[in-house]
């Protein structure tokens, strides 16, 4: 019996060093794991966003054809995101959402693809729902190393390296409703013209119901601007336009080139020698009945004509006498248009004795009869407007961006 006993205790000693045995095997696996069986552990771990405090850079891209740049995601915070590269590298990008960029634009609608564009051309298309996780970033640093051009299109959980791009130009939501930017003037440009909404653009804001659009050129212009290459005889204009002669609404400035018009006008205007307005007179009891009608002050208006000058020239009186800066867009010189939506209002007839015909009757055009006015010389008193200030929200994305700013400011301080 006490044989047995001993045998019996041998085997359990025996089985104990086998399952230790076993045990430390498997422990000497998990401690040294080969190279791939590391990476495709480590790959299977989703990456995660987290919000960091870093230097944004200047940079600027456009996402649905408006202009997107480092003040206008002052609000919006930054994040950081560590991934892998194809060959199980591990990489960190800071930037922001994708997701919070749509949201500062106002990006709406359904939409299922978002196309990225880099600066050589290149396209790749994403689906709308890698576009809005929350490791998607339009990117500003890789490593720590600022872009070298314009910011990277990182879908850091995507897994795939074709679908990041470096150096992107431009973003787009396929299908998605275009908010209407308010006026952001190109600095550099002497009339003024939009920076998202010109002739490069236009097309893509045509046909909005919240939008009165303005051709401001005559049919035919007694100046001479062939002197300057432009065309004085309206040749096109483009769909969705009515054509106001700005001659005909208030007294032109000084033109570069002669025999500017000098006719009847519904105001008289006086100009400083720096370009801008003295004074405006009414010169019919009608004036500011068919100004208010022809440019509703309160809806946005495209303001358009051959070279920018008398859209800009409009833009200054309306301004002048109170009309709300940010409803008020110079959409560009018409001589450069390249568009889809062109109305052509000259044809050749094909008949020799005729030659060129006017197809003016294409054209919307809002008739101004002086002979069934009421002549009557009235002042008109300049509303109380702010100056301009060039640090104060002047479009979209700085207002959404100071409300966003200021609704922070409230949370953290309660």
């Amino acid at each position: 019996m006490k044989r047995k006993r001993l045998s019996l205790f041998a085997f359990v000693i025996a089985l104990a060093f086998v399952i230790l045995g076993s045990s430390a095997g498997s422990g000497e696996l998990f401690l040294k794991p080969d190279a791939g069986a590391a990476y495709a552990s480590a790959a299977s771990a989703a990456p995660q966003a987290v919000k960091v405090n870093a230097a944004v850079p200047p940079f600027s891209v456009t996402v649905n054809h408006v202009r997107v740049n480092q003040r206008n995601m002052v609000s919006y915070p930054l994040y950081s995101v560590k991934t892998r590269d194809n060959a199980g590298k591990e990489v960190t990008y800071i930037g922001y959402l994708l997701s919070d960029v749509f949201d500062a634009l106002g990006v709406s609608g359904s939409f299922s693809t978002v196309a990225v564009t880099e600066a050589g051309g290149k396209s790749i298309q994403v689906t709308a729902k890698l576009a809005g996780e929350s490791t998607t970033l339009l990117a500003l640093r890789k490593d720590g190393v600022q872009f070298e051009k314009s910011p990277w299109f990182a879908p850091c959980g995507s897994g795939t390296a074709e679908e990041y791009v470096a150096n992107i130009v431009s973003i787009e939501a396929v299908g998605a409703k275009l908010a209407l930017p308010l006026p952001a003037p190109d600095p550099d440009d002497v009339f003024g013209v939009d920076l998202n909404i010109n002739m490069e653009t236009i097309d893509y804001w045509l046909g909005r119901d919240d939008v009165v659009y303005r051709d401001l050129r005559m049919l035919f212009d007694p100046a001479v601007f062939e002197d300057i290459g432009g065309i004085a005889d309206l040749t096109q204009t483009i769909e969705g336009f009515t054509i106001v002669p700005y001659p005909y609404i208030a007294t032109i400035s000084p033109l570069p080139v002669p025999g500017g018009y000098n006719g009847k006008t519904l105001f008289t205007v006086t100009w400083h020698e720096d370009g801008s307005i003295a004074t405006v007179k009414a010169n019919y009891l009608e004036s500011m009945v068919i100004l208010e009608e022809l440019f509703p002050v309160d809806k946005p208006i495209f303001l358009m004509c051959g070279g920018a000058g008398y859209s800009s020239e409009m833009r200054a009186m309306l301004r002048f006498l109170g009309w709300n800066q940010n409803l008020l867009y110079v959409v560009g010189p018409n001589w450069t248009y390249q568009g889809a939506h062109s109305i052509e209002l000259v044809m050749d007839s094909g008949d020799p004795e005729v030659g060129l015909v006017y197809t003016t009757w294409r054209a919307v055009y809002a008739t101004i009869d002086f002979t069934r006015l009421h002549p009557g010389t009235r002042s008109v008193q300049r509303a109380e407007l702010k100056p301009i200030d060039p640090k104060e929200p002047h479009c979209i994305l700085d207002i959404l961006a100071a409300k966003k700013a200021a609704e922070a400011e409230a949370g953290s301080s309660k």
